[in-house]
């Protein structure tokens, strides 16, 4: 898991954006066709008068069958989730 912040007091979302590949050495997300989109997580950060102090805790979880990401609004408790179904 991951801690971060916002990087601009007024911003009231935040976005993290997940690339997955089947290859062993990727680098970078944009490694051509074989890193493809995952998916995206939008985290309302309501609370603007906290400024930069707004922090998120983000994860992946790895199971046999599916990639789970999580974020976790830290001041708020607000839960996010997106479910990638493997198809192996």
């Amino acid at each position: 898991m991951c801690s971060y912040r916002t990087l601009i007091n007024f911003h009231r979302l935040a976005k993290i954006r997940d690339n997955y590949t089947t290859k062993n050495s990727a680098q970078y997300c944009d490694e051509g066709d074989e890193v493809k989109k995952f998916g995206k997580l939008i985290i309302s950060l309501p609370d603007v008068q906290l400024g930069k102090e707004r922090r998120v805790l983000f994860g992946l979880i790895f199971g046999r069958m599916e990639i789970i990401a999580i974020a976790k609004n830290q001041f708020n408790g607000q839960n996010y989730r997106i479910i990638l179904k493997l198809d192996i």
